[in-house]
């Protein structure tokens, strides 16, 4: 007759209902302010670490071209990196795709003074821009390229151009790119059995790695997946599977023997150009989880990175230039030794750089292990080690042994009384007066020499302040003069012998397995085995899973309890 009234809402609803909103509001401020952003490479210029934004870029029509290194008046090359085509190893952070990690091969490339040029998206390659150019790197690049790209490179290679391709065979366009020069690839991932050495990770060496100016002084690489090459009959095999049979195909499992991976070509056209062409697209990235993919730094993967931008800049004839003619080369002063390839003596100490860097000794600096003595008087009027601060290990300078103390500098014992110069001078005695050793500073009828030998402090009769003589410890209770809890039960020495009558040398003087201190606290007897066994909360962790519970009840589920409870009323 009169309807159905609608329910009231009672107060608990409202509560449940507003603790709820709260925890949503917390929850999405939490998600907003741990969000990261990072950005895409961008149009930047880097000045001795500074970025510039837009400085010194190289703009024309639909090029974007960011310079990583400022030129020097050192020869360098330049190499241009191609992340306009969507790579998949980036120079920087990439856009945070799974596979866009820090592509640190560029970092070899700038220690030994190279000028890296990026191209960034979203360019497009054209022949006037390689024409400013020695090295294309195209490193794993997952978008398309035009074909008029590609006759661009292609042109620009059969033109004495030099290109680095590090690609599989999921990039349609490269691999056309290649099949201009010859080269075909296999669809077939392929690995190693025999040399498996991590989850997709795998090492060849020996009999995989070909005879080559690139592989010189490489004995092991490590890879990931890989695919193989059918290459032209005038490319070198770099490196390639085994002949044993060992290395197979990912899918099919058949034997993929002495398959080439890693080819290199040279002379183009005998127009100079030079193609090195890598099935293995993480070969020099940075990436190392759980050795699950290689990484830089693996192997020799580090020396095989710098020998094939040696090879294919033809670095190792044309760059060994030495201004200051000290057969150090300066691009090695500039980027390795931090020294100045315009003189032959950096650090002005009459020691010539080349003498210093065979020595071990700092080319920048006249007092390499800091003691304030020089390298060259260490090395010629001393017989101290100039790249130890303290030669003999007596815990003193060289210099300070030499100008403050008078002892000698490569005798660590200078007074020959059994105690060293550097003890002797922290505990206020004279290292150059070997009576003091039998003396007894603190009175505690021990020499300064035994104290010394135990541990002792020659100016405190009770070292370890634990109450306790420390000749008394030495020769009554047979404890350390430097440990106020001998044992390690976290009773001190003195209370063991004069309180409980425990054995101050075993924290388990009764031994029934529980320690003399947790015996003491529980009111047990630390001298009777058969006390009883403990409670079952002792020396145990009280459970913190029951605090989070009950939070997770009060915030999260007694929320949800309630709005259903009024669903359901709404719903009668």
């Amino acid at each position: 007759m009169f309807g159905n009234r609608p329910k009231r809402i009672t107060k608990l609803e409202v509560f449940s209902t507003v603790i709820f909103v709260i925890i949503m509001f917390v929850m999405g401020y939490v998600s907003v302010m741990t969000t990261t952003h990072t950005e895409k490479p961008g149009w930047k210029t880097y000045r001795n670490g500074e970025p510039e934004p837009n400085g010194d870029m190289q703009k024309t029509t639909e090029i974007a071209i960011s310079q990583l290194v400022p030129q020097t008046n050192i020869t360098q090359f330049r190499i241009l990196f191609d992340e306009a085509h969507y790579p998949g190893y980036y120079t920087g952070a990439g856009d945070g795709g799974i596979d866009n990690y820090y592509f640190m091969l560029y970092l070899e490339i700038l220690s030994q003074g190279h000028v890296i040029d990026i191209l960034n998206y979203p360019s497009r390659i054209y022949y006037e821009t390689l024409s400013n150019y020695d090295l294309l790197v195209i490193p794993y690049t997952h978008n398309s390229y035009y074909y008029w790209e590609i006759d661009n490179i292609e042109n620009w290679v059969r033109n004495g151009g030099n290109l680095l391709l590090l690609q599989n065979y999921y990039a349609d366009e490269l691999t056309n790119m290649m099949q201009r020069f010859g080269y075909e690839i296999y669809s077939d991932g392929i690995f190693d059995e025999d040399d498996h050495v991590g989850d997709n990770l795998y090492q060849f060496d020996g009999v995989n790695i070909g005879n080559h100016a690139i592989t010189e002084g490489i004995q092991n690489v490590m890879v990931s997946e890989i695919q193989g090459i059918i290459k032209p009959a005038e490319a070198d095999e770099i490196i390639r599977t085994d002949w044993d049979g060992s290395a197979i195909f990912y899918n099919t499992e058949q034997p993929a023997k002495g398959i080439p991976w890693m080819c290199a070509q040279d002379d183009i056209d005998n127009n100079g150009g030079r193609i090195v062409y890598v099935t293995a697209n993480s070969l020099w990235d940075n990436y190392n989880y759980d050795n699950y993919y290689p990484h830089l730094y693996m192997g020799d993967n580090c020396q095989l990175a710098i020998n094939t931008f040696n090879w294919l800049v033809d670095r190792n004839d044309t760059m060994k230039i030495d201004s200051d003619n000290d057969t150090l080369i300066d691009y090695r002063e500039l980027y390795f030794l931090n020294s100045d390839p315009y003189s032959n003596d950096t650090d002005l100490d009459n020691l010539l750089d080349i003498f210093e860097y065979e020595n071990g000794l700092s080319l920048n600096s006249n007092d390499t292990d800091n003691d304030n003595l020089s390298d060259f008087d260490e090395f010629y009027n001393l017989p101290t080690d100039p790249i130890r601060a303290d030669t003999d290990r007596d815990l003193l300078k060289d210099g300070d042994e030499y100008f403050i103390y008078g002892t000698n500098a490569t005798l660590k014992d200078t007074d020959i009384d059994g105690i060293p110069d550097g003890y002797e001078v922290f505990n206020l005695m004279n290292p150059l007066d070997e009576t003091d050793a039998e003396l007894d500073f603190d009175n505690d009828q021990l020499t300064n020499l035994e104290e010394y030998k135990y541990g002792g402090n020659v100016n405190n009769n009770d070292t370890d302040a634990d109450g306790l003589l420390d000749y008394d410890e030495l020769y009554i209770y047979y404890t350390k003069i430097n440990r106020n809890d001998t044992d390690f039960d976290g009773l001190m020495d003195w209370d063991e012998i004069f309180i409980y009558f425990t054995d101050p040398r075993d924290r388990d003087t009764d031994d029934d397995n529980y320690s003399d201190r947790l015996e003491i606290l529980e009111g047990w007897d630390p001298l009777d085995p058969d006390d009883p066994v403990p409670r079952p909360w002792v020396s145990s962790p009280r459970p913190t899973v029951q605090i989070s519970i009950s939070i997770f009840s009060i915030l999260v589920i007694f929320p949800l309890i309630s709005t259903a409870i009024y669903i359901r009323r709404k719903k009668k």
